[in-house]
């Protein structure tokens, strides 16, 4: 599904939060090395690439939404080392393999649940590709045990449209898929509690797998 024009209105129109999302606090404390490279599929507004940045790690993020890349690309532009914060406008589940090498962490924080699931398989893919051995694949994302799972308009097998598109994820499905690929499990959880915001309490699925 095409979300490109309901993000571009949604980060022209909002003050999205500035402060670290807890899963990028969870990853830098807990599985990034001192120094990362992390390439970040679906950044928003920044919030995890710059708090990722200002830790001492390189940051290239993707993002489809024009609107959003415009903001983080000014704001990187202030930054006292903007070639370690780098953002870019394209669609995440297509962008070249080639161009990457020896990528430390692929993050993903709830963009997995914003694509199909022939895109989903493209994101494994291509993370085992532009990891170097013992990178680490990073994901949080909502679960079909989410409280706003079945709201909207359903359109497939756990997806439906409400203001914009969603899938909420089967986590051991998605379990399967990425250990099928060839990854190794290092940390799963399924759970709310984990990305409370204001009065939502999402149920996630926070995941970390490492490229043998």
């Amino acid at each position: 599904m095409d979300d490109e024009h309901y993000w571009d209105e949604f980060y022209s129109g909002h003050n999205a939060v500035g402060f670290p999302s807890p899963f990028a606090e969870f990853c830098e404390s807990h599985l990034l090395d001192d120094t990362s490279h992390i390439l970040e599929l679906g950044p928003g507004n920044g919030r995890d690439a710059f708090f990722f940045y200002d830790h001492g790690h390189q940051v290239t993020a993707i993002d489809q939404s024009h609107a959003a890349v415009e903001q983080c690309q000014k704001r990187a532009s202030e930054v006292r080392r903007p070639n370690l914060v780098r953002f870019r406008c394209d669609d995440f589940t297509r962008v070249d393999p080639t161009e990457f090498r020896d990528i430390d962490a692929v993050y993903s924080r709830f963009t997995l649940h914003s694509i199909d699931d022939e895109a989903e398989e493209r994101v494994i893919d291509f993370a085992w590709q532009v990891l170097r051995a013992q990178g680490q694949l990073l994901v949080e994302a909502r679960t079909v045990n989410d409280p706003l799972y079945g709201k909207g308009t359903r359109i497939g097998e756990h997806e439906f449209i409400t203001d914009h598109y969603r899938r909420h994820l089967d986590a051991q499905q998605l379990l399967r898929r990425v250990l099928d690929r060839g990854f190794q499990l290092h940390f799963f959880h399924e759970s709310d509690g984990l990305a409370p915001f204001q009065d939502e309490n999402p149920v996630v699925v926070r995941m970390a797998m490492i490229r043998p």
